[in-house]
């Protein structure tokens, strides 16, 4: 079984409520935030106000990934608007494990985010203590629609190799399809934030598009 989180930066920010309704009702498993500066990544996407109210609307997991310069800043702010995780890229600060403590106060889970020049060195014994969730970028963070980059099927079969009988999920963020999704779940990715790859799409609804997610594991082992 895999999970589906929808990106909702890919949403049409003029009906967010409607597509937030429309996404539960087809069956996603939770929603992806993405929150960034224009500074750690030449863009901007939602905030914190925007948070308070997507919780409101939403009785799903909600997932914050933070694209900001010195995260640390803003983890009360963010923990106050009742979300369920949150995401930090190690570049983005000093100290990564004093982040993801200060995460953990809060009562929210922690991530890490693995960008695609990101070595694994970062994922010390101190810091995987802290986690429940890397999120491997198969693509470069900031933007939706880009290329699927070849090389995150390596790297997530070498971060299921270093957390072997630990329990940390592998998620993937980036060109998710039903192309992507059983070649990643092969090498041990079990959660997937589907955008404009394999979910915002035209001529296909909400509830075909994650339906056609999920079942892309169960059609490649029948071929």
């Amino acid at each position: 079984m895999i999970s589906i989180s929808a990106s909702l930066m890919c949403c049409n920010p003029l009906i967010l409520g409607e597509e937030i309704y429309q996404l539960q009702e087809a069956g996603c498993d939770g929603f992806h935030i993405d929150i960034m500066d224009g500074n750690f990544v030449q863009n901007f996407a939602m905030s914190i106000r925007d948070l308070r109210f997507i919780r409101k609307a939403s009785y799903l997991p909600i997932d914050v990934h933070l694209m900001i310069r010195d995260p640390s800043r803003y983890i009360a702010s963010l923990a106050a608007t009742g979300i369920d995780r949150i995401f930090i890229h190690p570049e983005t600060c000093d100290d990564c494990a004093a982040v993801l403590q200060q995460v953990r106060q809060f009562g929210i889970k922690a991530g890490i985010v693995l960008s695609p020049y990101v070595k694994f060195d970062i994922l010390t014994n101190q810091v995987l203590s802290l986690i429940d969730t890397v999120l491997v970028m198969a693509v470069s963070p900031g933007f939706a629609g880009q290329s699927f980059i070849p090389e995150t099927v390596g790297r997530v079969s070498m971060l299921s190799r270093i957390l072997d009988n630990r329990q940390i999920y592998i998620e993937v963020d980036g060109a998710v399809s039903t192309r992507t999704i059983p070649i990643l779940h092969d090498e041990g990715a079990r959660k997937f934030v589907a955008g404009t790859s394999g979910l915002f799409k035209e001529n296909i609804s909400y509830y075909q598009a994650i339906k056609d997610l999920k079942n892309s594991i169960a059609s490649q082992n029948v071929g």
